[in-house]
């Protein structure tokens, strides 16, 4: 009977470009996979210092990553670099495990390389594991078929460089300044510095939420302000520090210092896990009401999807989702307390939003209702205003009140 043939070599380029569709991705992936080398030799030696490192060579068309982890050997490059979708359950996974060390991250090598293909005509790894007396050279052209060659030990110090020969058309990812973008918008918060060309570290290495002085109310609010203020354009009116037990979750929120009018969009989260991007600009992590915020969140607890550029909508996110919500509230709250001239301005900037948020929270709402603005047809006025503006009936005033929009256009026509 005859038998259905297929391409290698065109299957892996075609599920690399499905599963990676950001060309630059391949960036995230393989500095993830050097941090994760990084980690494992740095449970069983400290020293040295881990560092990683990015060469452009336009001569040869060559992008080379390098880091001073734990390197591979045979069985390791057997079993998660030429495994297309290993996921750490073999026998070096198994030992690790054993060794109570998290072997999800080193599993992912195989899918992470992966992502090389898009941009790759030809992928070369030389790799040296700590201690080991010799190195090896893993050469694929995106084929099933691939090259292993043992080499001297002076040929590879310890660690691991990952040397991608870019396809013609895509020589770009030489650009030195488009590269540092692109660490910068992935790796940023990486805990090793990213050295490009020489030069660096170009990533911050550290957050503020990573700093010691984190714990410290005041000096937490002036870190925090800071960073957001270089991070995005518009000015910070007030900071929230996002500081969670469970789901585990560290970060900065803030709602901005100019009027917004209302949108149909909610806020705004440049999204991390375990330091790393997945999700930039993500406009569903907070609650729907909170389309006033913006800002940043690191969830190790998240679970990322393959591609790793979104995570599953599990319980952890739900969880996290609701968390976010209620430090908003929380902040608010205090806010109205302690400062409450600062906290009816924002009233005044993000009424519309506002409005939507004391819905929703009984206790905001009572804090927060008689200071917000209501349409009307003689203006917009407060509650109070608006009361005083009625006259009594049995003692009571009236409160009347549209509850469709075109009802209300209906009335201001009769009006006109």
């Amino acid at each position: 009977m005859p038998k259905m043939r297929a391409s290698f070599q065109g299957l892996v380029r075609l599920l690399a470009k499905s599963l990676y569709p950001e060309p630059d991705v391949f960036v995230r992936e393989l500095l993830q996979n050097a941090h994760d080398s990084i980690q494992l030799r740095q449970i069983a030696q400290p020293d040295p210092a881990g560092e990683i490192r990015i060469d452009a060579d336009e001569s040869t068309r060559e992008l080379r990553f390098s880091d001073n982890g734990t390197g591979m050997d045979r069985r390791d490059i057997e079993e998660f670099l030429s495994v297309i979708g290993s996921t750490g359950t073999g026998s070096r996974a198994r030992e690790l495990a054993a060794r109570e060390v998290a072997a999800a991250t080193i599993g992912q090598f195989g899918i992470g390389l992966l992502s090389a293909f898009v941009v790759a005509e030809r992928i070369e790894v030389h790799t040296r594991k700590a201690g080991a007396d010799h190195a090896w050279r893993w050469i694929n052209h995106g084929g099933e078929d691939y090259q292993l060659d043992a080499l001297p030990a002076n040929a590879q110090p310890p660690g691991t460089r990952v040397s991608i020969k870019l396809a013609a058309e895509r020589g770009a990812f030489l650009d030195g300044r488009l590269l540092h973008q692109t660490v910068r918008r992935y790796a940023d918060f990486l805990p090793y510095p990213i050295l490009l060309n020489g030069f660096g570290p170009v990533n911050a290495v550290n957050a503020p939420w990573h700093e010691p002085d984190w714990r410290n109310a005041g000096e937490r609010e002036r870190l925090l302000t800071a960073f957001l203020s270089q991070r995005y354009a518009d000015p910070p009116a007030l900071v929230i520090p996002v500081d969670l037990a469970r789901p585990k979750a560290s970060g900065g929120l803030y709602i901005p210092a100019r009027y917004a009018p209302a949108s149909r969009t909610g806020g705004t989260v440049d999204l991390f896990q375990a330091r790393m991007s997945i999700r930039p600009n993500d406009a569903e992590m907070l609650p729907e009401w909170a389309r006033f915020a913006r800002g940043v969140v690191d969830c190790p607890d998240l679970q990322p999807t393959a591609a790793r550029d979104n995570v599953l909508r599990d319980t952890t996110y739900d969880a996290l989702r609701e968390a976010l919500g209620e430090t908003i509230v929380s902040t608010l709250l205090d806010l109205a307390e302690r400062d409450r001239p600062r906290f009816l301005q924002l009233c005044d900037w993000q009424h519309d939003a506002i409005k939507g948020m004391a819905a929703r929270h009984p206790q905001f709402g009572a804090a927060v209702l008689e200071h917000l603005p209501f349409e009307t047809h003689q203006g917009q006025l407060t509650l109070p205003d608006y009361l005083s503006r009625q006259s009594p009936s049995d003692g009571k005033r009236p409160l009347y009140f549209f509850t469709h929009e075109a009802d209300a256009n209906q009335f201001y026509a009769l009006c006109q």
